[in-house]
């Protein structure tokens, strides 16, 4: 992720439109984002490695958010038809087993 950050201050323009119009952002990182908010994952209890994966997801939705700032509105939209608030959202909700007993 700190790599994709590099390259988006060197290519501020190219970079967005890429991501948006190619699908790849949010193929990627709805996986990503699902998996590490709603499943259970190896040394989930270590705490290295629960701030580390913590910062990995900040810095992710950062990545959305400045890329959503910085295309224009037709493209702010394929990202909402893409499931830009689907993602947001896993990272708001309880995962399921919380839900089911709600």
């Amino acid at each position: 992720l700190r790599v994709i950050w590099r390259l988006y201050d060197m290519f501020p323009t190219d970079l967005p439109t890429k991501a948006v119009k190619g699908e790849v952002l949010m193929k990627a990182w709805s996986d990503y984002l699902t998996y590490f908010a709603h499943y259970a994952w190896p040394l989930r209890e270590t705490k290295e490695v629960e701030q580390g994966t913590d910062a990995g997801l900040i810095l992710a939705m950062q990545i959305l958010a400045r890329v959503s700032v910085d295309v224009n509105a037709d493209m702010q939209s394929q990202l909402i038809q893409q499931g830009a608030m689907g993602s947001c959202m896993t990272m708001i909700l309880p995962n399921p087993q919380e839900q089911a007993k709600m």
